[in-house]
């Protein structure tokens, strides 16, 4: 996934303005248009053509994921929450081993992590967890240091590990993305650039557009709160529950859909095994998403 900085949305407007403005340049008027300043042209991009996404997002760029909703709609669109770690993908253990690393790089402990659960958690209450195992602080901007350290140890540690993406994932993706009512999103546990460097590694970052992310929450119920408030910003309204769906492989992850009263689509291809997912009772239930048709027709 991939969110456009302030720097990058100015040369897209100034890029989209130039594209507008291309035809008149032989009559002089982009000169002209060039002195008007920046209030002309912004009045010139509201109706300047721009590319579309074939859900009806607006997309400034055809560069840039982050989508605008189209709202005039009659229908609304499914917003479509996926987890990552065990769920899009297995890492192969990247993630501790980088934050292991991490951890003995900045406060020189590091014997290897015991009792402590990574599965459906964020990253924020992860750390906070092993300060107290290692008997460290976060004071003095040590967890901004120890942050930065761990975003550098993992591509790393992504390419020494056996990491996959999990069966029928990618089918799944390329049904949902060719349809026009449906929105892929994520909802993870991850540091938000954690989450962009797993996607990228294994070329699945471009297919996300919004998400809730562990960067601040020590409960996974708030990032749910968060991804669901980042699509009903882009949505322009309240979203109906029926078109909020979240997919997981943890009693977490069903836990946290329900927070936002998502349908839950449960897989046990990660954290938990089948027996452990079904007390939580997700609206549905797969070994893994190799039905990926079946899956896909559960939406909508």
């Amino acid at each position: 996934m991939r969110v456009p900085r302030a720097d990058e949305d100015d040369f897209a407007i100034r890029e989209s303005f130039l594209h507008f403005a291309g035809p008149f340049a032989a009559s002089g008027v982009v000169g002209e248009v060039g002195r008007w300043g920046d209030g002309v042209l912004a009045i010139l991009l509201l109706i300047s053509p721009r590319p579309r996404h074939p859900n009806g997002v607006t997309r400034l760029t055809q560069s840039l994921s982050y989508p605008r909703t189209d709202r005039g709609r009659s229908d609304p669109l499914h917003y479509c929450f996926f987890d990552i770690d065990g769920t899009l993908l297995s890492s192969g253990g990247a993630g501790q081993a980088a934050m292991e690393a991490a951890y003995l790089e900045i406060f020189g402990v590091g014997h290897p992590v015991e009792g402590i659960s990574f599965a459906g958690r964020t990253d924020h209450a992860i750390t906070t967890d092993l300060c107290e195992y290692y008997g460290v602080s976060f004071e003095n901007g040590a967890r901004e240091r120890f942050v930065e350290c761990y975003l550098g140890h993992l591509p790393r540690a992504l390419a020494t590990r056996d990491g996959r993406v999990l069966p029928g994932i990618l089918e799944l993706l390329e049904i949902l993305e060719s349809r026009d009512d449906v929105v892929l999103g994520l909802l993870t546990g991850n540091f938000r650039r954690g989450a962009e460097a797993k996607l990228k590694h294994f070329d699945l970052h471009d297919r996300f557009h919004f998400g809730g992310f562990g960067d601040h929450h020590l409960d996974r119920d708030d990032v749910a709160r968060d991804a669901h408030g980042e699509a009903t910003d882009h949505h322009g309204d309240e979203i109906p529950t029926d078109r909020l769906w979240v997919l997981g492989d943890t009693p977490a992850d069903v836990k946290c859909g329900r927070a936002i009263g998502a349908n839950v689509i449960a897989v046990a291809t990660g954290g938990s095994t089948r027996d452990e997912l079904e007390p939580s009772e997700p609206d549905h239930l797969f070994d893994d998403f190799s039905e990926f048709e079946k899956v896909a027709g559960l939406i909508g």
